[in-house]
């Protein structure tokens, strides 16, 4: 039988992946502010006080997110605590998708894949690392692969969705003009562009620590 060997990335922190990073996060921020959001209006105020919002799930389970200055959510949650770009109620469209996305959070090893020539690879990259952080806190292990044999990404093995298995499941960030999440076999389709990258960032997040059930 075939094994496949998963590679550990290198750990890139040049000055240029840095200042990548910060402008993807700056976007995201200004986006934020200029949408504006209706969760401000019930978010406590006062003095040094940090604005707080309270989220009840379809289980009725709440959950007390802090705004911080940057816009974005934070939450503690078993003894963690989280920061995400998107509050649940901003993901309602994906409530179609939890129980899909739970299924391939039963393994414990996760291959998240990407084709290393998409316009939007930076808001892949982060999306895909950060979630790695998230997921490792609870014992799920995700690694990365390219989909095309390239010099970028070197110490990236090249895998496709015709790799994925029962107990290994894929997660293809895939840029398309749909955002949507399709299911093909033990791949996971996560299109979209841009921002819908890290809109998956966090629904997979929340499903995980069942914030969203």
């Amino acid at each position: 039988m075939a094994r496949t060997i998963f590679y550990k990335p290198k750990k890139r922190k040049n000055q240029e992946q840095v200042e990548k990073r910060n402008k993807v996060i700056l976007g995201v921020f200004i986006s934020v502010l200029m949408a504006g959001s209706m969760f401000g209006i019930f978010a406590s105020q006062g003095g040094d006080t940090t604005p707080s919002i309270t989220y009840t799930n379809t289980l009725g389970e709440e959950y007390d997110f802090q705004i911080g200055q940057d816009g974005f959510y934070t939450l503690e949650i078993d003894e963690e605590e989280l920061t995400f770009y998107f509050h649940p109620l901003d993901l309602q469209s994906f409530n179609n998708d939890t129980q899909r996305i739970s299924s391939a959070l039963t393994s414990p090893y996760i291959v998240s894949i990407f084709d290393v020539d998409d316009p939007d690879v930076t808001y892949i990259d982060l999306a895909r690392l950060e979630l790695a952080e998230n997921l490792a806190k609870k014992n799920v292990y995700l690694t990365s692969a390219k989909t095309t044999n390239s010099t970028l990404y070197s110490a990236y093995p090249t895998l496709t969705c015709e790799n994925a298995t029962d107990n290994i499941p894929f997660l293809y960030f895939k840029k398309s003009n749909k955002t949507q999440i399709i299911q093909e076999g033990n791949c996971f389709y996560l299109e979209g562009n841009q921002y819908d990258f890290l809109r998956y960032r966090d629904l997979i997040t929340y499903v995980l620590y069942e914030v969203i059930p």
